[in-house]
């Protein structure tokens, strides 16, 4: 449990047992610089929350009792190993989304990114709280996730032709679905969903035209033609 002064709490106009937000904790800090306390004091409310993410976790294939031997700040392998199974999950979402496939997250093929991060914080402020320093793993896990938000490459391949498409379409208009489709690298019914939300819309009357983008597409579709008809050339041979 993290070290309190209950005159601190009533300093301010608080109960012992008191959430604080951000902007209180902020004043309850600076007027107590040396205690320690998170937003939440209230026990009951953090177990119901770990048994829930325990829950998650294993619906995932996650360990539960690995991660609450990680959270709890008892066992710092298990911290180790969590952080180290949780990379493997992020380096998974990477390999898919480089193959281009999407809503991996509504298909259940990786962990939400929101559930990585909350069991990284959690595991982080069970080392606070016990006065060690964070596994290398849990660092380099961190470090990853805010490099995944921070990194352009990180953008989905769905967003990216998505964005492309309203790029397109607000050069010409006239465009077909296959041939935004081809351009972006997505089948043609997901241009086909797209064009039906009104946002869609929205963005492309707001955004700026490229001249002869028919002609570029043109170019692009002819040279992708000549790559599949391109023939083998036979090995040479050797003397």
């Amino acid at each position: 449990m993290p070290k309190h002064d209950d005159a601190t709490s009533m300093d301010l106009g608080l109960g012992l047992w008191e959430d604080l937000d951000l902007r209180e904790y902020v004043k309850w800090k600076r007027a107590y610089p040396a205690a320690q306390r998170l937003l939440s004091l209230d026990a009951r409310t953090q177990f119901s929350s770990l048994d829930a993410i325990r829950e998650k976790c294993e619906a995932f294939g996650l360990d539960g009792k690995l991660f609450l031997d990680a959270v709890g700040g008892e066992n710092d392998r298990a911290c180790e190993e969590l952080a180290l199974q949780l990379i493997e999950h992020v380096v998974r979402r990477m390999d898919l989304e480089a193959a281009g496939e999407t809503h991996l997250t509504g298909r259940g093929k990786v962990i939400p990114e929101s559930l990585i991060n909350e069991i990284a914080m959690l595991m982080l402020e069970s080392c606070a709280e016990e006065d060690v320093p964070p596994p290398f793993s849990l660092c380099i896990l961190l470090r990853a996730q805010l490099e995944r938000i921070e990194s352009p490459n990180s953008i989905s391949k769905e967003t990216r032709a998505k964005d492309l498409a309203i790029l397109l379409y607000a050069s010409d208009s006239t465009l077909s679905t296959r041939e935004v489709a081809r351009a972006g690298g997505v089948h043609h019914t997901t241009v086909s969903r797209w064009k039906k939300d009104p946002r869609f819309q929205d963005k492309i009357n707001a955004s700026g035209k490229f001249s002869n983008i028919r002609r570029l597409l043109d170019r692009m579709g002819t040279k992708e033609a000549t790559k599949k008809r391109a023939p083998k050339q036979p090995p040479t041979k050797t003397s």
